[in-house]
């Protein structure tokens, strides 16, 4: 029997019982169906944790916290650059104790109220990713110089005005569209000159000011802190010798050590994280790293996806029992018929195989179908989720929304669309294999020719 018989074959004996054989594709239109729909909503959540994760910043910078009694200071940066596989060590010191540190422009007529600021080794800046949007990043030389988040601008306030009129509110503008455009701040300051206040913090306290040099403007990125946005970021050697001097000018104590509220750690590659970090962990100290949150997201995404996708194979399961019983009622009917066939010398593969393949279609055409209609399913429900107008987007940009959007609720990649297909036909050779063999190797030619 040559393929060709063989499928024609297939195709004339489904079509024999147009009602059951239709009623059977619709079980598997519904199982199918069910396994592509469940899984995309278990691939749209997943999308949607790993697009949250990836923005909290670079998956392979580790932050090291101190632990009890254990305090992170220069001895431990060095024991830290001397373990392998790291690129990239900076200590961060972001409280200042016993002084205040704000930054005014020269003319002291502009004032931070509060300063969010960041003593680092600006030295390793470029290999932590931070970017700049205009100027360049420190290099670690710079005895005066600073960087400023990218709206370090709105963070200060006119002391020529009287309170409650002094400042923009460049929050309300960020995230409430309805107020329009956001006003330029009250100065540019990449052309205005600017000083470091350092002070007691008390109202009538001691003070002094330096001068500052700006290196350049931060690109705005959350993952890196929020100093990015609207804060400051100098050498820590640096901002130390200012503070020193402060303290010597004003008969204040110098602290002999410097204790760190924090170092950032570059492993060479992301696969070096955890060991990095365990090696950390075992000097004592706390460590944390977006590679290690997203192996538990991603984690308990995949059991998530796995969940749904169990759901749906209950529904296939049940399709696969109506082929089989499909199958087992077709060679009921057509006994007489197999028996023809082995009394004419067809040989016994060519029996089964016709019984595979026509199970084997019913699963084809009801993957097809079942993978088209969950294609339909979840672009109905992403529109709605999305609240998608027709009347203000374009074919394109729905298409985009579609596809790209992070909140949609469901997600089809086509290799889920085409392996439902191929589960589909697989599932129905394995339901019609007992009906095909039980045609092709328990019923005699003889017995068979006598039914009626």
């Amino acid at each position: 029997m040559t393929f060709g018989d063989l499928i024609r074959t297939c195709l004339n004996n489904l079509f024999r019982h147009k009602g059951r054989t239709i009623l059977t594709i619709i079980g598997v239109i519904v199982g199918c169906s069910s396994v592509v729909l469940m899984l995309s909503i278990g691939i749209a959540k997943k999308q949607q944790m790993m697009q949250f994760m990836d923005s909290m910043g670079d998956l392979s910078v580790i932050t090291v916290r101190p632990k009890g009694n254990k305090k992170l200071d220069n001895a431990i940066i060095k024991q830290i650059k001397s373990i392998p596989k790291v690129q990239a060590v900076s200590p961060e010191l972001s409280t200042f104790n016993d002084v205040e540190i704000n930054v005014q422009t020269a003319d002291g007529r502009y004032i931070t109220s509060y300063s969010s600021f960041v003593a680092t080794d600006t030295s390793t800046m470029d290999d932590f990713g931070y970017q700049v949007k205009s100027g360049k990043l420190l290099t670690g030389s710079e005895p005066n110089g600073i960087l400023i988040g990218e709206y370090a601008a709105y963070n200060f306030t006119d002391s020529l005005r009287p309170e409650g009129y002094n400042t923009i509110d460049y929050w309300t503008y960020k995230y409430d569209e309805s107020k329009g455009e956001m006003p330029d701040p009250y100065f540019n300051p990449e052309t205005t000159d600017l000083q470091l206040v350092i002070s007691t913090g008390e109202n009538n306290g001691k003070k002094m000011t330096f001068d500052l040099k700006l290196a350049g403007v931060l690109k705005e990125d959350e993952g890196k802190g929020w100093e990015t946005t609207d804060g400051f970021y100098m050498d820590t050697k640096a901002l130390l010798e200012f503070i020193n001097e402060f303290k010597r000018a004003n008969s204040l104590s110098i602290n002999p050590v410097v204790y760190y509220d924090t170092i950032k750690v570059k492993p060479v590659n992301i696969s070096d994280v955890k060991e990095v970090s365990d090696t950390i962990n075992n000097l004592g100290f706390e460590t944390h790293s977006m590679q290690t949150m997203r192996e538990s997201v991603e984690k308990e995404a995949n059991q998530t996806q796995m969940m749904f996708g169990v759901l749906g194979v209950v529904s296939l399961f049940v399709a696969a029992i109506g082929i089989m019983n499909t199958m087992i009622m077709a060679i009921s009917e057509r006994t007489r018929e197999i028996g023809v066939m082995k009394a004419l010398g067809c040989f016994v593969n060519d029996i089964r195989a016709i019984y595979l393949c026509e199970a084997g279609f019913i699963g084809l055409i009801g993957g097809v179908f079942g993978s088209i209609i969950s294609l339909i399913i979840s672009a109905i429900a992403n529109i709605i989720a999305l609240k998608l107008d027709f009347k203000q987007l374009t074919f394109l940009d729905v298409w985009d929304n579609l596809t790209t959007n992070p909140d949609r609720v469901s997600a089809i990649p086509w290799q889920l669309a085409v392996g439902a297909v191929f589960f589909s036909i697989f599932v129905g050779i394995l339901s019609g294999y007992y009906p095909a063999n039980r045609a092709a190797t328990k019923i005699s030619a003889l017995d068979a020719i006598k039914t009626e």
